[in-house]
């Protein structure tokens, strides 16, 4: 309940604030790990209809959602099943939904919940986030590569391809 709670402050935030805002928020707490926005006149009161841009809904996660100019990114868990997701960052609308290939299914404890995200390569935009014992990347320009390793056997992935074939 706490991560749907960041999620729509992050949503209600990010919609108030510029979406080609020089800052992206590629890792933990922003673009500094502080977790002080450089934006300015953005909304104090929050309600069901009031500040909100958009609305998507999201299974749960644990993850830090990761923000550049035009998505989102986040990871999330249904079903026993690891998702990583894409959203436009104007609209709301879901971009894509591919789950994460899982080497073994066993119960995620608290301190392996994913927790933050932060940037590769800035120059070739590539984006880390952490699940557990797992590390997701995502290459932001072109969208298609995507790679899990585990940390017990990295830096060999356990898959890579394009998003669309993630959903195997």
């Amino acid at each position: 309940m706490k991560f749907k709670a960041f999620l729509l402050f992050i949503v209600l935030s990010t919609g108030i604030i510029n979406i080609f805002a020089s800052d992206d928020w590629t890792r933990f707490r922003g673009p500094n790990g502080n977790g002080i926005s450089s934006s300015t006149n953005l909304p104090v009161e929050f309600g069901p209809d009031k500040n909100v841009v958009w609305k998507t809904s999201l299974p749960p996660g644990h993850s830090s959602p990761v923000l550049t100019r035009s998505r989102i990114f986040l990871t999330a868990f249904e079903n026993e099943k690891l998702y990583v997701i894409g959203l436009d960052r104007k609209t709301g609308k879901l971009l894509w939904k591919n789950e994460v290939p899982r080497t073994q299914k066993r119960h995620i404890t608290q301190a392996e919940q994913p927790r933050f995200a932060k940037p590769r390569n800035r120059r070739q935009q590539r984006l880390r986030l952490l699940s557990g014992i797992r590390s997701h990347f995502i290459h932001l320009r072109r969208q298609r590569a995507l790679a899990h390793a585990d940390k017990r056997t990295a830096p060999n992935p356990v898959w890579f391809g394009s998003l669309s074939d993630a959903r195997r």
